[in-house]
């Protein structure tokens, strides 16, 4: 029987928390990866127990067969398993690889990278936003060291990594991908509500209330619109709650693929005011006592189809309202933050593809078009997603860049803990941008592992 890459998975998560590292050699691991900081004993023998999750992990990716959990049945009661998993393992990930690199390594660096790529690829479908933003996160705090090792690969093995890193890029999820997880989650909690609203004190007052107003003597038709879950139903409040978030969740999805950035930033007040426009004056709870209260004291006398009408959309309203602000969150900065990993992406790509340039025509290249003409590159790859726009180049170096957050080419200035422009930083250039220090000189030591 094939072994499953998933269940390969899972072992190397519960391998990785049975060693339990401390929260003081895990900032320590945060803090080598950011500031080149040395590296305790202790933190060393923790990169190193984890060898083991590597050759698991490493059998996961090779694995014929992966059967994912359903992420069609996560809710906020059940979820992705692994995201806390995830972060840390990646983070001693990174440092490994980054000791890698010192040793002057860099194809088993980049081998090593690509293989946790892949597996980050498979699992950030897996889930919702959170499993996917742990991966971009993971990914981003290894882009220093993969363009150090590119830098330095040897000419000979520089297209073969390349042509992998053009599949890897392939397989990036949309941002639609992400989000239905997202979505699904909604759903599932909505419904699990319903169910727990249907089964604690409200259990049977719907049949009751059917009872009585049959015994009160209230019309037949009515009577058969409320049996039938047309009103005061909560069968159709779920419904109404879920066909809204729905509808709230395409109208997102479609924005954060098609707006342009500076738009995107606009987008979480767009959904609030849509959210807003369901036009409710209670909260649920007190719309559901109404309606409680409505039920037990109709009569005859008292019931009337309007008044049934005006409490139903009265109620449906002050659910759909307090739901969507629990199960629609704000993530048009998730939006962004997607949009800054493809282009360091295609930036990386750009490197690549530079490096085989410059090695066959012995120059750097003048523009991005010159890589696309020599058929190294699709004209996608060299488009930054967050102007829409090509990504710019310092000419002197080939220095190529984002226009970043603000949209605005500032000349590639990336300096500070607030860079403007959005760049690939060499591992080098990462640590002195961070602590203000010349670190190359510091770095270039040769250490076992």
């Amino acid at each position: 029987m094939p072994k499953d890459g998933y269940e390969l998975f899972k072992k190397a998560c519960d391998y990785h928390e049975s060693i339990n590292i401390s929260s003081d050699v895990q900032s320590e691991i945060v803090d080598f990866i950011k500031n080149g900081s040395d590296l305790s004993a202790n933190a060393m023998d923790a990169i190193q127990e984890e060898d083991k999750v590597w050759s698991l992990l490493e059998q996961a990716n090779s694995a014929d067969i992966w059967n994912m959990p359903d992420r069609k049945k996560y809710s906020t009661s059940k979820f992705w398993p692994h995201t806390s998993h995830w972060l840390t393992l990646g983070n001693i990930a990174t440092a490994k690889a980054i000791k890698l690199y010192l040793n002057e390594e860099p194809e088993k660096t980049i081998k090593f990278i690509s293989e946790l790529n892949d597996i980050g690829l498979r699992t950030s479908k897996a889930a919702d936003v959170v499993a996917a933003l742990a991966y971009l996160v993971v990914r981003q705090r290894q882009h220093p060291v993969l363009i150090s090792s590119i830098d330095m690969l040897p000419a000979k093995s520089i297209s073969n990594h390349f042509s992998k890193a053009k599949r890897q890029y392939c397989k990036i999820p949309e941002i639609g991908e992400i989000i239905i997880g997202l979505e699904y989650v909604g759903q599932n909690s909505i419904q699990d509500m319903f169910q727990t609203m249907r089964e604690g004190e409200l259990k049977g007052i719907e049949k009751k209330f059917i009872q009585d107003l049959k015994g009160d003597g209230v019309e037949t038709d009515i009577i058969s619109k409320i049996e039938d879950g047309e009103l005061l139903s909560f069968e159709n409040w779920e419904e109404m709650a879920i066909s809204t978030l729905n509808n709230l969740y395409a109208f997102y999805t479609n924005r954060l693929t098609t707006a342009s950035s500076k738009e995107l930033l606009e987008l979480d007040s767009q959904i609030e005011e849509r959210i807003s426009n369901i036009e409710s004056e209670d909260f649920g709870g007190e719309a559901i006592d109404e309606w409680m209260s409505f039920a037990t004291n109709a009569t005859a006398n008292t019931f009337s189809l309007a008044g049934a009408r005006k409490v139903h959309r009265k109620v449906g309203k002050a659910i759909c309202h307090d739901m969507m602000q629990v199960f629609v969150p704000s993530i048009s900065q998730f939006g962004i933050t997607y949009r800054e990993f493809v282009a360091a992406e295609r930036m990386i790509l750009i490197r690549y593809a530079t490096r085989i340039y410059r090695q066959k025509h012995n120059k750097l290249p003048e523009n991005l078009t010159q890589l696309v003409d020599a058929g190294l590159l699709d004209n996608e790859m060299t488009i930054d997603p967050l102007t829409k726009e090509s990504l710019l180049v310092e000419n002197e170096n080939f220095k190529v860049y984002s226009a970043g957050k603000n949209l605005i080419d500032d000349g590639g200035e990336f300096d500070g803990s607030e860079p403007k422009d959005l760049a690939m930083l060499t591992l080098d250039e990462y640590w002195e941008n961070n602590t203000g220090k010349s670190m190359g000189s510091k770095k270039r030591v040769r250490g076992e592992l």
